[in-house]
Formats: C-alpha cells, structure tokens, sequence
C-alpha cells in the first residue's frame, strides 16, 4: 500500500550530502540540458531519473496525442468506445457509471480541449523544457489540439472524424 510522504519530515537539504562543503544540487530544471541545448544530461540522482522516466512512460501511453490527425481520431475513437463498452458492463452490474462511460452523454471526444488544457499540454511542455528532443511531440499535440478548438467551434468537415466504432485492431493496423 501507498504511504503518503511527509515533506516536513524529510531531511534538511545538507543533511542530503556527506561533505558540508558540497553545495545542495540546482533545482531539476537548471541541471538538465546541454552546451547546444539539444540533448539533456544525465539527471542528477536516482529522484530525477525516477521521474524523468515515469514522465516518459505517461507520454508514451498518450503518444497517439501527437501522431498525424487520421491515426489519432482513430486512437480517440477506440478509446471512447472502450470507456463506453466499460460502462455498459457497469450498467449491467447495477453499478454507477463512471463519468465519460456513459454513452447516452457525450464522451471523452466532448472533452478534448479541455484534457490538453488542464493535463496533457502542461505536462508536455514541462517535459520538452527538460528534453528539447521531444519538441516535435509538442508540435503534434498542438496540431491536434486546433483540431479539437476547430471541432468544438463547429468549424470541422465531418470527413474529419473517423468511422464509429472502431476496434484497437484496425487502429494498430499500418495506415
């Protein structure tokens, strides 16, 4: 089981170095990076690689953010309608629905813009700060994201959305 952490009884920052002498590290963002800006360094210590990695893993698990326009509608698609199926099953077992699983609501296709404005465009853009390789990730999302203000707007051509429903196995199919 999960422990909350205590931060009031964590250890001053010098009691974190064997040598008075050793100045406490800088701050996350101020040791990642390089000379040309290009590549990050090493994080500092086994905290940092610890939540460069954990980040990476999220933005992995939300890559299709980031893929071409065609592959991510069909990635959104499918994943609404697995929420959806999700809360069939709920349903079925009298149990309350979960929100956005209910498909007599709107799903989480209704609530694209927000989910990059409070979640995934903080996070990316945090994370590209860090690791300026993945700024072509940040420029995927973007692009994306117009989508979804033009969709929400009622500025998007149908032909633009996918057919429904659609299954994982025709999305991981190579388009």
């Amino acid at each position: 089981m999960l422990e909350s952490i205590d931060s009031s009884k964590a250890p001053p920052q010098q009691a974190l170095h064997r040598s008075p002498s050793v100045k406490a590290p800088p701050p996350l963002l101020e040791s990642f990076g390089s000379a040309r800006g290009m590549v990050a360094k090493t994080p500092l210590d086994e905290t940092e690689r610890l939540l460069s990695l954990q980040m990476a893993l999220k933005l992995a698990d939300l890559g299709h953010l980031s893929a071409p326009l065609h592959v991510h509608l069909r990635w959104v698609a499918a994943l609404e309608e697995e929420f959806f199926r999700q809360g069939d099953a709920e349903k079925a077992c009298m149990l309350p629905v979960s929100p956005l699983f209910d498909r007599t609501k709107p799903g989480i296709t209704k609530s694209q813009v927000g989910f990059f404005d409070v979640v995934l465009l903080p996070c990316v853009t945090q994370f590209v700060i860090v690791f300026q390789g993945c700024k072509p990730m940040l420029k995927g999302i973007r692009a994306n994201y117009k989508h979804w203000e033009r969709r929400d707007a009622g500025n998007v051509e149908a032909t633009e959305s996918p057919k429904q429903p659609v299954s994982l196995g025709e999305v991981t199919e190579r388009e």
